[in-house]
């Protein structure tokens, strides 16, 4: 009894086995998609504060490979050298994406302080003396965080548990 219980009956598409499964996966995705929304509302109540763009560091970053059997290349390189690159190494195929990093000054209520990190609005928008909200962590001004970022996280939380409900609806009611 115990046997059947376990592994359901003989049959291969016995209810019992599809109703243990969908309860498995069912679980497993509201387990998940709660823990992805909770992630995504870390830092929400951080408060906000102005932050001015200092200086701005434009790198390039070159990705080749990932393909089967190929190991993924991942180079970072300043702009300015990009035309050389690729003509030192026309052979392969290479993607280029373009990143700014800076320093920014964070004007918070008690102090000031300078972090590096990406900036907002790509080649166009990072300009020195340029100015952004950011959230900020009051018990480490270092630690800060985007504006809006933890959306995806809760959104696809979001989904993940609605997915998990149907599969346990369909356990509990219908099968």
């Amino acid at each position: 009894m115990l046997g059947y219980w376990l592994f359901g009956s003989p049959s291969i598409l016995s209810n019992f086995r599809i109703d243990q499964i969908l309860l498995g996966f069912g679980a497993l995705f509201m387990v998940v998609g709660a823990g992805l929304f909770y992630f995504g509302t870390i830092g929400e109540d951080w408060p906000t504060v102005n932050a001015r763009i200092m200086s701005v560091e434009k790198k390039c970053e070159l990705t080749s490979g990932g393909g089967y059997r190929q190991a993924l290349r991942r180079i970072t390189i300043p702009c300015d050298h990009v035309d050389q690159f690729f003509s030192d190494n026309g052979s392969d195929r290479w993607s280029l994406s373009e990143r700014c990093r800076g320093k920014v000054q964070l004007l918070g209520d008690k102090q000031t302080t300078l972090v590096i990190l990406d900036l907002p609005g790509g080649s166009s928008g990072a300009v020195v003396g340029g100015e952004f909200s950011i959230l900020q962590n009051p018990e480490n001004p270092a630690q800060t965080r985007r504006i809006g970022d933890g959306m995806t996280f809760k959104v696809s939380g979001g989904l993940l548990m609605a997915l998990g409900a149907f599969l346990l609806a369909n356990v509990f009611l219908w099968l």
